[in-house]
């Protein structure tokens, strides 16, 4: 079968290798549609000098290689790495069910089902683990389906935070999952503030449902502070990817005495001891999809701990909450569901690199299943 993988370090090919065996508690897929985290999927590819990407930590990593390997191995290894490595990318897409071990009972083959899990991504044929799959409506299309690993991702960020009705919500870094987390805050029915270096992110986040948007610069933290009255952000969701510490200092500044900030992207994190204590900020981490990610009884021997539901809860919920390419809190029952589709007749203000939609009338309804907690 074909699949597609990165080579090296700087190429993606589509290269024929064998059909994947179908362990214990695994189903293999045909995809339809696989989904491109272009932030994820991106990072560990190198187009530029590898001199660029040398950090004192990989430094370190091949000093210790080398006094237990010794200097000709470490060499041979790590040009091996550089040039012939193999990696499988992507984790989000969706198809049908081709062929299921005996270990699975409650899915059968021909059902239509999202997946995920690390290295299904852009191949014929994926096989994942049980508990990464959940099944998808016939109203919903494989190309919306394919998104519900990204949108798990995203839903955890919102039940982590624990949003409330009428929450001030920053949401810095508006790449897909930044996007998706400020349509899914605005479904629980909190205020938010969508927050990115690049405007055109920004002015999609409003499109979609962002009550304001910030196109970064030196004046952020005012216009936050103008926003909520100088009390700063309830909460703070961090979504950008970034090996500095800015958006982590940003996403202080702009938090409110004892707020909170959830981390999402892979950031540094480096505070100041004394203004993090000041504000007594809580920090929380988001675990990828949820309870359960990366612990190989869940994922591999489909373990489903009481503790562990979430995970497979946040696929399920997202994939019938997300249709037209924008999610809405208003669901009844199966395929009853309707997304709130964009008005052109929403005026938008715009005042040096701050949006904001004025609204005549709240087309979410609160009390919703898709945010309840």
């Amino acid at each position: 079968m074909k699949q597609v993988v990165r080579k090296g370090v700087s190429d993606i090919i589509v290269e024929e290798v064998p059909d994947p065996l179908i362990p214990a508690h695994h189903v293999l897929v045909r995809p339809v549609s696989s989904l491109i985290s272009s932030g994820t999927e991106t990072a560990s590819i190198h187009t530029g000098s590898i001199a660029s990407q040398v950090t004192e930590s990989r430094i370190r990593m091949v000093l210790d290689v080398m006094k237990l390997e010794g200097p000709a191995a470490t060499i041979r290894e790590t040009r091996a790495k550089l040039r012939d490595e193999y990696a499988v990318i992507g984790y989000s897409g969706a198809g049908i069910v081709g062929e299921i071990h005996g270990s699975v009972s409650d899915i059968q083959i021909g059902d239509r089902v999202a997946y995920g899990g690390e290295g299904t991504g852009h191949a014929e044929s994926i096989v994942t683990g049980r508990n990464l799959i959940a099944k998808v409506p016939d109203c919903i299309s494989f190309d919306h389906a394919a998104f519900a690993t990204l949108g798990a991702i995203a839903l955890n960020a919102i039940r982590t935070a624990q949003l409330g009705l009428g929450d001030r919500v920053a949401i810095i870094g508006l790449g897909l999952i930044g996007q998706l987390t400020a349509q899914l805050a605005r479904a629980q029915g909190a205020q938010v503030i969508a927050i990115d270096l690049r405007a055109a992110r920004v002015r999609l986040a409003v499109d979609s449902g962002a009550d304001f948007g910030i196109a970064g610069g030196d004046s952020l933290a005012d216009r936050v502070r103008a926003i909520t009255a100088g009390r700063g952000a309830d909460v703070v969701i961090l979504c950008a990817a970034s090996k500095s510490s800015g958006p982590a200092l940003t996403a202080l500044e702009i938090c409110r005495d004892r707020g909170q900030i959830v981390v999402v992207g892979a950031v540094a994190l480096e505070f100041p001891w004394h203004q993090a204590y000041l504000k007594e900020i809580r920090v929380i981490m988001a675990r990828a999809y949820g309870p359960g990610s990366y612990d190989p009884s869940y994922e591999k021997q489909a373990v489903d701990c009481s503790n562990y539901g979430s995970r497979g809860r946040n696929t399920r919920s997202y994939s019938p909450i997300f249709r037209h390419r924008r999610i809405t809190a208003s669901q009844d029952r199966g395929c009853t569901l309707r997304a709130r589709k964009p008005d052109s007749s929403r005026a938008k203000s715009k005042q040096g690199n701050w949006y904001r939609a004025r609204r005549s009338r709240r087309t979410v309804k609160m009390g919703a299943r898709a945010g309840a907690q």
